[in-house]
């Protein structure tokens, strides 16, 4: 699959330039640093020197790194390691999009989250090659986490919650299906959710990096293992609004709805919306967040799967980001701004009930590039919601795509959704 130039780019938006406020000096926790320098190596020193500090200079247990696309990702790892410590464990991404923290938005820049608890033991690895075999490049990632189940349960880790990323694009109902195939083999109670940064099948703009191995074409996988459930949520809060029937169908291209093509059905759509035909006829990509389209769950027929419209095809088809089965519902999704930030909010408390009454002490969330698509600037207020609302370290990312089980009977993957983890003592 070719890049769409209909996906939006993320780097003009009201984004803080620095942080805003230092957070606390801890001696165990989550903390956070950032770093806007031009030089990959110098911004990686900076974000993780400024990490390093708030946790009173004390060797954490394990790093999160996060590069958004101009930078090369190998000087940022470096210059993380000196300043935090060169045999510290992490996890290193190179992102499209936006990178946020509870006191920084960035569109360019690197920012780093660690982390040093009791509570948690951080296991990883990473597989290659998703765009050949994405099964085989699954099991190389998640199984020397998996087998390690037995060891950190001795420990008094009996949790554990998979944390998963990958730089390419794969089918996303493929990706939960088979990744659950190979977690069931071990203890079908075993949770994950991750996200996937881009919309080409080997990115030219996003890595990951661990133990020393650059990698393109990959995915990582993360072991959370700990004391306590993991505390995750997720929500999107686009709204069904009306069901059209997907009548012919190839892969995630829709050639008809109620058999009429797919595009004038959805151009008729938007007139009704209010929005001039003629507008719409010059530049149908504009439109397209706006008005997102929600395929049938199985097993969640109230909760259809969101999938955004990447292009609209010759023959006047509507291209998705994911597949869809002939002759199911399709419903048309509203994208309005006070529904999806009581999704946030929603999220959140649910996150917040799942610690019960133990101590947060940092978090990480997925967001979808997407929802920019549906709210423009009010994106980064969405972003601003979550950091008040969460009121401690966390580190945030966008995302083309994003995938979740928090249980056994109920997992997915969408567009223009989020997720959250919250850690706790």
């Amino acid at each position: 699959m070719q890049r769409e130039p209909t996906i939006p780019k993320i780097g003009i938006g009201k984004g803080s330039e620095e942080e805003v406020q230092r957070g606390p000096i801890l001696v165990t926790g989550m903390t956070t640093g950032v770093s806007q320098d031009p030089s990959p190596w110098k911004a990686g020193v900076q974000a993780g020197k400024a990490a390093f500090e708030k946790l009173s200079k004390t060797k954490p247990d394990f790093a999160f790194i996060f590069a958004t696309s101009g930078y090369d990702l190998e000087p940022v790892v470096k210059g993380v390691l000196q300043s935090i410590g060169k045999d510290v464990p992490y996890f290193a991404a190179k992102i499209l999009g936006t990178l946020f923290t509870e006191n920084s938005i960035l569109n360019n820049g690197v920012a780093v989250a660690i982390v040093k608890s009791d509570s948690y033991k951080f296991t990883y690895s990473i597989g290659t090659n998703v765009h050949q075999g994405l099964h085989s490049a699954l099991e190389k990632a998640c199984i020397p986490v998996l087998d390690q189940i037995k060891a950190r349960k001795i420990e008094g880790f009996e949790h554990l919650n998979l944390f998963l990323l990958l730089d390419s694009y794969v089918n996303g109902d493929i990706l939960v299906t088979e990744l659950s195939r190979i977690v069931d083999r071990y203890d079908p109670s075993i949770t994950f959710y991750g996200g996937i940064l881009d919309y080409a099948e080997l990115s030219k703009d996003c890595q990951l990096h661990m133990a020393n191995q650059l990698v393109n074409g990959g995915v990582a996988c993360i072991g959370i293992y700990s004391k306590t459930p993991p505390a995750m949520s997720h929500g999107h809060g686009l709204h069904p609004l009306v069901p059209k029937r997907a009548t012919k169908v190839g892969g995630d291209v829709i050639y008809h709805l109620d058999e009429r093509p797919a595009f004038e059905v959805w151009k008729e759509f938007l007139v009704k919306k209010g929005i001039p035909e003629a507008e719409i006829i010059k530049n149908p990509t504009k439109f397209l967040g706006m008005y997102q389209f929600g395929v049938p769950d199985p097993a969640f027929s109230k909760y259809p799967r969101v999938r955004i419209a990447v292009g609209i095809t010759k023959e006047g088809g509507i291209k998705l980001a994911g597949d869809i089965p002939e002759n199911s519902t399709v419903w048309f999704m509203e994208a309005r701004k006070d529904r999806m930030e009581e999704a946030v909010s929603q999220c959140i408390d649910q996150a917040f009930n799942l610690i019960d009454q133990r101590k947060p002490i940092g978090g990480i969330v997925i967001e979808s590039i997407h929802r920019f698509s549906s709210l423009g600037d009010g994106f980064f207020e969405e972003i601003n919601l979550f950091q008040r609302k969460l009121a401690m370290p966390f580190i945030g990312f966008t995302t083309f795509g994003e995938f979740l089980r928090p249980t056994p009977e109920f997992k997915w993957f969408h567009n223009s959704s989020f997720a959250l983890q919250i850690l706790s003592e």
